[in-house]
């Protein structure tokens, strides 16, 4: 009996080995050493793809497939083009601002203002003097629309730069310097002097003309997206432009301007050194030929086909041009070499995730770039790792039974990188069921890496109610896989995740439905999570902040029993004991909402104040309405409202408040619209304001 006993063993044993070898190399990718092996892989798959609409169906082109479409001559591009005011051809052509030609004085793109005298002043300690953005992990600095360095605030507003300081009282503000720029600016980074500002486009690299990413990209494309015309889409790809200023006495002054093809995604700044993550799809910028009165289906296929025999290496990967200020010449390259371009051994796309490292204060040219085959979605980093996301949906419209639709409908691949100043590498991959609510679902503590998911069916299947879980991996380098090693699940059965906040080795999960259970998990050993405690209340928390030893506050929305959302609430949860978490006090305004739910950057707690200040909007009747900030003491047991301070103007949506920060321990910075005020952060007496058109 003891032979087959063994034998059985023996079996699962290998089985279990095999089951492990083969789930870690499905997730770990290939490295294409040189730039013939990356050609040869891209050209093999877009020739077994290729079609009359490039390597996309038609459906991507707004074409249903019925075989038949009225003809298209380019005439409605032209139209387009003409009202926009760009030049005619294909619908959205048309360009809108130079991003290094004359689109202000002196023909370099910029226009800059007169600038005050600047008063020399103390050093300024952040977190004691000033605050900073709200990020997630101390020492990793995230981009936003205003920064500070103590002395002068940065706020970026549509085409505008502006540079701000107070007077030596700190009781007026005024308008030191500011840069019009070519392109609606997204958000920054700040290192001493040097300012990296960030702005999406489309265009040609090499051309001083872009289009304009404000939401809004043509008639062309609208009537390309249509479900009439196979109209064809610009030969442009989407460009990542960074603009690299120098503030010297208030006055900021262009460098250099770097384009990289590319949809921005995110960024993170650590020391002085920027990475940037973005999505390239080489398919977006290929010539292609498409169906139309004088060009058969075959003829565009054929055409499609040259194309991809054509190209060359730097064609699937994305390129940069450099710019440094009073030069006309470009300086061109590759974001990322070939030999730093990985895929998995399935294929999976031609998309390229692709991240960027930049110096705030030296040349902007990137280097170490590292590129692989994958969607960019969510993105997490600490001082030396970088970790991005992408979700997957598993579509089951039809209700078909198969061994996947029995699980989760969505699964989440997970990409690890190091991080040095020469760049950054690849570190390892790895697959985990559910989705990723965003980057505060993601957590990296002593060599390990944990991620709160959530599993289940969409809304319109009853099969499969959703419940939420925590995964360990560890990085495995000779395979480049991230192995999973421990997990804890079943977190609010038939709930989704809204929250999550990780201390060190212990994680805070809300879920939410009908009440807001918050989960305490032990992280502690890796191979065996456990939950220690949990928490059921009315309504949830969207977003957690640690305040101090075993307290955190909740920003969310109250509810009822059923789960109806009832207006704002704020949360004062004692977690020393994480077997009975408590909540000591909360704070609610009917009716309302505040952009600290769902953006971090928009809450700001002052802790030599002990306040808590965040972005308020009422939506019941206007005699009632409420736009501005409130700002909430907290104690160690208790949340009192301190006041409120709005923005008058005549418009509600240019009064709503969208940043707080302190400068000088006691004075109240807020942004809205097209406006900065000046508060006392004690009384809330209103100092001074300052206005910031945005063009």
């Amino acid at each position: 009996m003891a032979a087959p006993f063994l034998g059985r063993t023996l079996c699962v044993a290998l089985a279990v080995i095999s089951l492990l070898f083969s789930h870690a190399l499905a997730h770990s990718l290939q490295r294409f050493y040189t730039c013939p092996s990356l050609l040869d892989y891209f050209k093999t798959n877009a020739l077994e793809r290729v079609g009359p609409y490039g390597l996309g169906s038609s459906r991507n082109y707004g074409f249903g497939g019925f075989g038949a479409f009225p003809c298209y001559n380019g005439g409605f591009g032209g139209v387009a083009s003409a009202i926009i005011g760009g030049k005619g051809g294909r619908g959205g052509d048309g360009g809108a601002g130079a991003v290094f030609g004359a689109a202000g004085q002196g023909g370099n793109g910029f226009t800059e203002s007169a600038t005050l005298a600047q008063a020399p002043s103390e050093p300024q300690v952040a977190g004691v003097d000033f605050s900073e953005t709200n990020v997630q992990v101390a020492g990793v600095d995230e981009p936003d629309i205003v920064k500070t360095d103590g002395t002068n605030v940065y706020v970026v507003r549509g085409k505008k730069l502006f540079v701000l300081q107070s007077s030596s009282n700190g009781h007026s503000t005024r308008v030191l310097g500011q840069l019009t720029l070519p392109q609606h600016a997204s958000e920054m980074l700040i290192e001493g002097d040097h300012l990296l500002v960030i702005a999406r486009g489309y265009g040609k690299l090499g051309e001083d003309s872009v289009h304009v990413d404000n939401g809004f990209t043509g008639f062309g494309s609208l009537i390309s997206r249509s479900s009439f015309f196979p109209i064809p889409r610009p030969q442009s790809t989407p460009l990542t432009i960074v603009y690299q200023i120098q503030v010297t006495n208030g006055s900021p002054r262009l460098l250099a301007t770097l384009r990289m093809e590319g949809t921005y995604k995110s960024s993170r700044e650590v020391g002085g050194v920027a990475r940037i993550i973005m999505y390239f799809n080489p398919n977006s910028g290929f010539p292609w030929k498409y169906p139309s009165c004088s060009v058969s289906y075959g003829q565009a296929i054929e055409h499609n086909k040259k194309i991809i025999r054509d190209t060359k290496a730097e064609d699937w990967v994305p390129r940069f041009d450099l710019k440094t200020a009073g030069s006309d010449k470009f300086s061109t390259g590759l974001v990322s070499q070939c030999g730093n371009t990985y895929s998995p051994v399935v294929f999976s796309g031609f998309g390229l995730l692709t991240v960027a490292t930049v110096s705030l204060s030296g040349s902007i040219k990137p280097s170490g770039g590292v590129s692989i085959t994958s969607q960019a979605e969510d993105v997490y980093s600490t001082a030396s790792s970088l970790y991005v996301t992408t979700t997957e949906y598993r579509w089951d419209f039809f209700g078909l039974e198969s061994d996947f639709r029995s699980g989760s409908n969505f699964k989440s691949s997970i990409h690890k990188f190091a991080l040095s100043n020469g760049g950054a590498s690849y570190v390892a991959s790895g697959e985990v069921s559910g989705s990723v609510l965003n980057q505060f679902s993601m957590h990296d503590f002593n060599g390990y890496f944990f991620i709160a998911t959530t599993d289940g069916a969409t809304w319109w299947t009853g099969r499969n109610p959703s419940s939420s879980k925590v995964t360990a991996f560890r990085a495995v380098k000779k395979s480049k896989s991230l192995v999973k090693t421990g997990e804890v699940g079943n977190l609010g059965l038939g709930e989704r995740i809204f929250a999550v906040r990780y201390v060190k080795n212990t994680a805070y999960v809300v879920t939410f439905r009908r009440i807001d259970p918050l989960y305490i998990i032990d992280l502690s050993n890796p191979w065996h999570l456990r939950a220690t405690g949990e928490l059921k209340i009315p309504g949830y928390s969207a977003y957690l902040h640690p305040i101090s030893s075993g307290r955190i506050l909740g920003v969310g929305q109250d509810a009822t029993p059923e789960g109806r959302t009832t207006g704002a609430k704020v949360s004062l949860f004692d977690v020393s004991d994480v077997k009975k978490p408590k909540e000591l006090s909360s704070w609610t305004l009917p009716r309302s909402t505040s952009t600290a739910e769902w953006d971090h950057r928009a809450f700001l707690f002052w802790e030599p104040e002990s306040v808590a200040v965040l972005p308020i909007s009422t939506y019941y009747s206007a005699s009632d309405r409420f736009v501005g900030s409130i700002l909430l003491d907290i104690t160690d047991t208790e949340i009192k409202e301190r006041g409120r301070i709005m923005h008058q103007n005549k418009s509600e949506y240019r009064s709503r408040i969208e940043r707080n920060l302190v400068l000088g321990g006691t004075k109240l910075w807020s942004l809205s619209y097209e406006r900065m005020q000046l508060n006392d952060i004690r009384d809330l007496r209103k100092l001074s304001s300052v206005d910031l058109p945005r063009y």
